[in-house]
This record gives structure tokens, sequence and C-alpha cells, in this order.
């Protein structure tokens, strides 16, 4: 027996003894740290667009993806064949945690290829290389037609009931330790019902969260708001090279990692938000007359064409008419700009919700917001009659109403600009025009 001297737990072999488990291990927290490739950002037009536009993000999308996260058992670990099973199976009823490197070739057909390859300069959508990515991906690659060959991939094991014990990574701050430990710990604080991981904590913190707007106690719902957000970030500390500054001593320091840090967890996460937006980008690029602006991280800015125009019912209108009256961009607008009444995107946009439930991605998305009680899983940010996309996260929208342009969507591309909306927005046009800064 080995006595452990950070945890004081006996173990049955000394830790610097690598087994063949601890090997299959570490080639695991490889492969999965390679598919953990940050967020889909890019820009598919540049300049002005006139046009009916709308501005739409997955709703609390880290969240929900967490949502569905099963308890990571550790008990074996499946390769390309067992890749291959899950792929046939994968229906969005339920996220395996499992990766791939692959090689992969998308038909020239394909107006938005849904593989990436991480540079130094971020993430870039290509039709032909080599990639390491999660089955959602790779899952709604194969469904656009890409061929794939297989290099590599695990099946990470779950745990369908609830765990007593947390089977994890030991890390120190050099990185991971490659050995398996069960320790005690407090596991009911964050494991859920069913085996999810995350489920229990983040249904108590998104209840009390609906529970606090309903009660207008807006500091407290902010409070649960970034509490839950901040959840995913903490699964992924450490797995980049972070500096952290401390107040106290006035220097910086490497971020180490969390309690709860996971490659496979923090992979999945993001491989499957990315996912869920490619989805979004696919099937609007498929649609007759929509045009994609942008895409970030986890929403879509697109333009409908004018014979899609939005005709849709809000509560506001049922409630105060006898007869079918119907809301359209106006309507839609000045619901957005008292933030009141603001209607479902099904029924802003139908013929585009309707579509994106035939990928298994988006209907995980779905069934994961049904477990918390909430119908929609897709939210209306904002409307543009114009917009001037300069770039990545630079993005100026306008609406015209009753006369007047209101401004609407402003990323700043970074940029700190003093002022109102409106100020800050020609600022950005300014530099754009005449500085010729994109």
């Amino acid at each position: 027996m080995y006595l452990d001297p950070t945890t004081n737990i006996y173990q049955n072999r000394d830790p610097n003894e690598e087994t063949h488990e601890d090997r299959v291990l570490k080639w695991s927290i490889d492969l999965a740290i390679r598919s953990y490739n940050g967020g889909l950002n890019s820009s598919f037009f540049i300049g002005e667009y006139i046009g009916l536009l709308l501005d739409i993000d997955l709703s609390s999308c880290y969240p929900t993806i967490l949502n569905m996260i099963q308890n990571l058992d550790f008990k074996s670990c499946g390769g390309i064949e067992e890749f291959r099973d899950e792929l046939e199976k994968y229906d969005g009823t339920v996220l395996p945690i499992a990766m791939a490197e692959v090689e992969f070739s998308f038909p020239t057909t394909c107006k938005s290829p849904s593989l990436a390859i991480k540079t130094n300069d971020g993430l870039f959508y290509v039709y032909n290389g080599r990639t390491t990515a999660t089955l959602p991906e790779i899952h709604l690659a194969i469904q656009q037609g890409a061929e794939i060959r297989f290099i590599d991939a695990i099946v990470m094991s779950v745990e369908t009931r609830p765990l007593n014990k947390l089977n994890s990574l030991i890390y120190s701050s050099e990185g991971p330790v490659f050995t398996l430990k069960d320790y005690q710990y407090q596991f009911d604080k964050l494991c859920g019902q069913h085996g999810f991981t995350f489920r229990k904590f983040l249904t108590d913190k998104i209840l009390a969260r609906t529970k606090a707007k309903k009660n207008g106690d807006e500091l407290l719902q902010q409070l649960l708001k970034n509490y839950v957000n901040g959840l995913y970030g903490k699964t992924a500390q450490g797995l980049n090279k972070k500096s952290t500054y401390v107040v106290g001593k006035g220097t910086s320091k490497p971020l180490p990692a969390s309690a709860i840090t996971s490659p496979y967890i923090a992979s999945m996460v993001t491989g499957t938000v990315r996912a869920a937006l490619c989805c979004i980008m696919d099937a609007i690029s498929k649609l007759d007359g929509y045009k994609l602006i942008s895409a970030t991280t986890d929403g879509v800015l697109y333009s409908l064409p004018p014979w899609r125009e939005p005709k849709f019912k809000t509560k506001a209108s049922i409630q105060g008419s006898k007869g079918n009256v119907t809301k359209s961009f106006d309507d839609l607008f000045v619901a957005l700009k008292n933030n009141k009444d603001v209607p479902l995107f099904a029924d802003v946009d139908p013929f585009l919700y309707s579509k994106l439930l035939e990928y298994p991605t988006i209907r995980l998305i779905q069934a994961s917001r049904l477990v918390w009680g909430y119908d929609e899983f897709l939210e209306i940010k904002h409307v543009c009659s114009e917009v001037l996309n300069i770039k990545t996260r630079g993005q100026i929208g306008h609406y015209e109403y009753d006369g007047y342009k209101y401004p609407t969507v402003l990323a700043k591309a970074g940029h700190k600009i003093d002022g109102d909306k409106e100020n800050q927005a020609q600022q950005m046009r300014e530099w754009f025009y005449k500085e010729n800064i994109a």
C-alpha cells in the first residue's frame, strides 16, 4: 500500500508506477485537449447590407450543453469502432463524450463546411484538411456529405446513475498527473438526476434565477446568471496557458486548473456549441433568399428575403383582438425595444425553425432546455433593416421605424468608445470609411 502525502489516502500502488490504464488515460487526455478548440467566429460579408435582418442567439448555450454531460466513470475507453457505433446512434437524445482525429473532404456543393483547422490566428473552416473534433461536429460533417477518414478516436465510458465518488484526474501546477485516483468529494452538490453531472446544480440555480426575475430582484438574477455561465469556464480552466493578476502582490501568475477542470467536458461543450452554430449556418445556406452575415460563439446574424417577412402573433395581439391579428417586423422591433412581449423565434421565422429541427444537435439543445421547462432554445436579440458588417465581432445595425433609424446591433470589435449607442455607432462608421480600419 502507498500513502498519498497529498490526500492522506492509501493507494494500492505508487502513483509513479505507470500502468496500462495510465497510458490509456494519458492518450485519451491528449486527444481531448487537441479537440478543445474554442469558439466559432466567422464573418461572411463585409460592407453595407440593406434588408430584413435577425440577430439570434442560442439561449444560455454553454449551460445548456453542460446540462447534457453525463458522469465520466473512467472504466473503459473505446476507439474508432466504438466511435462509429456512437455516430450511428446519435439522434440528439444523449451526448456521447467522444472525440476523433480525422482527415476530411467536403463536396464543393457544401456552402458551409463544419470542420475547422486550428491555427494561431483562430479557427479556419476549410473544405479539406486534418483536425481533431467532437462527435457532434463529425456527425454534421457526414450529414453535409463530407468524406471522413479516421486516424484516432476515443469514446469515454459514463455512469448513468449518480456517483458517490468523483473519479477524476489530479492536476498539479505543471499540468495533469496521469494517474487515476478515487477521492471523497461532496459530489451531491454537483451530480444530478440520472447520472447527469451538473444537472441538479444547474436546475436549482436556473429555477432560482427565474424566480428572482419574476420577483423583480435584478441583482440576484444577475448574480445567478453569472454563477451559471461561469461554470463552464471552470471545467476549462488551466487547459490553455493563461495568467491571472494577483491584486495583493501586483504581479501575474499562471492560472491553475480548478477542482473540476476536465478536458473531456470542456471539449465536448465547445465542440457541441460549434456544431450547433454550424447547423444553423448550414440550414441558412440552403434556404433560397437567405444570407449569412456573421456567426459569433453562440449567435448568428442573417437576413431573410422579403417574401419571408415574418407575420406572427404576440400575447398582446391575441389578448387585445378578437380577430387573427398578425404582427410584423415593426412590432418585433417595438417589442425588443421595450423588452416586452417578445415573440418566440419559432413564431417569427417558422420556416428556418422547422429546418433546424432536422439536425440532431439542435434537437439535443431543445431537449436540454425542456428539462428546465423552457420551450425556446433560440432567442431573438435584435432586428435590423440595414447593417454595416466590418469584421468578426464588428457590426453596426439600425432599424428604420417611424422615420428614424434606431441603433440596434452594436458590436465594437474590442474598441472602447465613449457616448451613447448612436454616437458609438457613428464613430465605428467613421473609422471604417475614413480611416479604412477593418
